[in-house]
């Protein structure tokens, strides 16, 4: 009779459970709820939502020129790119996903030329901070050297219209947002590069503009033989050419617990060629201190990793 009445009792309590609640949610599902973001930030916003604009000037995040923007480039023009989103990208993936996205969220833009992708991203990056709410933002193909993000920008896209051929070629780009292996494709837009019968660009960047902190024939010399011989004999496979003194003076190595004097080091930058493309690398190298004076030796001192930046070829 007590199981009769168990069964019942269990029973009663399951029907009154679904129908005061329906069926529950899955444990540890996401509610999709917009989140508060920049929205529509003008008229020339709200006219070109979900696409990409051109320029060869700066584009304003508040005051947009439209009389500005282009679909077609040449080789003698900078360029400018901004996106317009209707959302931010976290809603854009509520209102396309019907879910919330994970924590993190991703964002890179693949180029194309003549639907052939290229190797260069130029914009990427992992949402945070103010980034999350925002709904439009700037980025670059090509600007001018003193922009303090033409390191990042130029060489790359220097390097790919180098390697076109003459002609009128259409550039694309599509922008995908990811977050935890669900992936969507936001937005793309294009424009047209016309390059002209044996044209190049440049980075705008030579050896000649960067400032040396020393002038030392002799010093240049020494660390000119040294980086070639490290370079043999690490395998680098690279020949450099030139040398320019990036630092203004010795700077001493001390060692604890006495802070015992073992030798003194300068930077250098360091010329040379890989692939066609010119670069410099800042290196060190080291005299040692033999307790009474410093050795008249130059050698490599490693101290860290060492990064290389493109520059037009002498």
């Amino acid at each position: 009779m007590k199981k009769t009445i168990l069964a019942i009792l269990t029973l009663t309590l399951s029907i009154t459970g679904f129908s005061q609640f329906g069926n529950l949610p899955k444990l540890g599902s996401k509610k999709a709820k917009m989140q508060p973001d920049q929205g529509i930030t003008n008229e020339v916003h709200k006219k070109y939502v979900k696409q990409i604009v051109w320029s060869d000037s700066k584009i304003s995040f508040t005051n947009p020129d439209e009389s500005t923007f282009k679909t077609e480039f040449t080789s003698d023009m900078f360029i400018y790119a901004r996106y317009y989103m209707p959302y931010s990208f976290e809603n854009y993936f509520i209102n396309q996903l019907k879910e919330k996205p994970g924590d993190m969220i991703s964002y890179y833009f693949l180029l194309y030329v003549d639907d052939k992708l290229q190797d260069w991203k130029p914009d990427e990056g992992t949402l945070s901070g103010d980034y999350v709410q925002r709904t439009t933002q700037q980025f670059w193909i090509y600007i001018p050297n003193d922009d303090k993000y033409s390191k990042d920008v130029n060489n790359n896209w220097v390097d790919i219209v180098n390697k076109m051929s003459a002609g009128k070629h259409e550039i694309k780009l599509i922008l995908l947002l990811e977050s935890y292996g669900k992936k969507l494709t936001a937005l793309e837009g294009s424009f047209t590069y016309d390059k002209k019968e044996s044209q190049s660009i440049k980075i705008g960047k030579s050896f000649a503009d960067l400032e040396a902190g020393m002038n030392d024939t002799n010093l240049e010399n020494d660390i000119l033989q040294c980086v070639n011989k490290t370079s043999e004999e690490k395998y680098w496979k690279i020949k450099y050419t030139k040398v320019k003194i990036k630092s203004n003076d010795w700077n001493v190595i001390r060692i604890k617990p006495n802070y015992t004097v073992i030798g003194k080091y300068v930077e250098a930058y360091c010329y040379g060629t890989k692939d066609g493309k010119c670069f410099v690398e800042p290196h060190k190298f080291f005299k040692e201190f033999d307790g009474a004076e410093y050795t008249n030796k130059v050698k490599y001192y490693y101290n860290g990793s060492v990064y290389e930046e493109y520059i037009d070829c002498d």
